[in-house]
């Protein structure tokens, strides 16, 4: 936990020197594996996994604009559920990149497809993640994607979640 207090913010900070996104843009940023994300094997642990996609999802949200709005109205994001998929180790020390965006939404959720490429390109990892927004600092009620939509401007289409999402939102999985 130690460690993501100081990596949330500073994958803030590095998000906002960096090019605006588009809702429908895709969030890339470039990591190292730490000896704090390894396990005894050499390879980061499957919890560090979902640490470290905070840190993605972080990044993607200050680029579109969200992080400010959260600050601002004291919303807090919240997964309320991942699935992921390990494919390949990553080692200590190896370059990866991740790769985040959204997939749509629906009356009460965000979903996410965040992936994780070691340094030659082949998937290491996959997550699909359901995100709430409370309000009043994440003791509040929800806030509806729709109202956070408004909030960002987007005046878009609304995104049509992909048929493997709503089954495994309907699975009780996600």
């Amino acid at each position: 936990m130690p460690v993501l207090l100081l990596r949330l913010p500073w994958s803030a900070i590095r998000a906002r020197r960096k090019t605006k996104l588009a809702l429908d843009e895709t969030s890339v940023v470039t990591y190292r594996v730490r000896l704090t994300d390894t396990d005894w094997y050499g390879h980061m642990n499957n919890g560090r996994y979902l640490t470290n996609l905070d840190l993605g999802r972080t990044d993607f949200c200050v680029r579109i604009g969200l992080f400010s709005i959260f600050t601002r109205l004291g919303w807090r994001p919240v997964v309320a559920g991942a699935t992921v998929r390990f494919r390949r180790s990553l080692n200590t020390f190896t370059k990866y990149t991740m790769s985040t965006r959204l997939l749509g939404w629906d009356t009460d959720w965000w979903f996410f497809e965040q992936q994780l490429h070691d340094s030659e390109g082949k998937l290491a990892g996959h997550a699909w993640v359901k995100v709430a927004v409370m309000k009043d600092r994440g003791r509040g009620a929800r806030v509806t994607p729709d109202e956070a939509i408004a909030e960002l401007g987007y005046t878009g289409e609304p995104f049509v979640l992909p048929p493997k999402i709503a089954h495994w939102q309907s699975s009780g999985v996600g």
